[in-house]
């Protein structure tokens, strides 16, 4: 029976634990250190995660074109019901028109900007769909370039073994003529 740290309880009397935690000991202090910065690590690791996927970009494209296409109306007060409602609605309208003149202005240009947008993630979607078609090319490129090499080098063995053969039947020639 072995107790590790108050961790691990072990009462099998067959298991040498002292040997075990001895050679785990020895294998720890045979490792190189660990570097404490840990930055590089998580970059690492955390690159693919936090790029987005391509679903992703298509799901942000539409969702953003559905908003700007479907604004919301700035002229909105509540229909009034009753005299009570229609008089609160003569004080909200000028109320609501201050407030209008204020925000519009900044809501035009925040839509501006969110078609602007719209056009850079469209146009960064159809760079990586050209990106996607020039490596897919390139990779079959180089399949081919590879292919090709190989042949080059299957006709250079057959070149080398005709011109030994030339080489032979020339010396079989001479020998034959004399």
């Amino acid at each position: 029976m072995a107790d590790i740290a108050n961790v691990l309880r072990i009462d099998d009397p067959e298991v040498d634990v002292d040997a075990i935690v001895a050679r785990i000991r020895k294998n720890l202090a045979d490792r190189e250190p660990i570097d404490v910065d840990v930055s590089a690590l998580l970059k690492r690791f955390g690159a693919d995660l936090n790029r987005p996927s391509v679903q992703d970009l298509d799901l942000a494209i539409g969702t953003l074109r559905l908003l700007l296409d479907n604004p919301i109306p700035s002229q909105r007060i509540r229909p009034a019901h009753g005299s009570v409602g229609r008089f609160l609605n003569r004080l909200r309208r000028p109320l609501h028109d201050i407030v209008r003149f204020y925000v519009d202005p900044h809501a035009s240009r925040q839509t501006e900007m969110a078609w602007l947008i719209l056009d850079a993630l469209v146009a960064v979607r159809a760079r990586e769909e050209v990106l996607r078609a020039e490596s897919g090319s390139a990779f079959a490129l180089g399949v081919r370039l590879e292919a090709l090499a190989r042949d080059a080098e299957a006709m250079r063995a057959e070149l080398a073994a005709l011109r030994q053969e030339v080489a032979e039947l020339r010396e079989n020639r001479a020998s034959a003529d004399r």
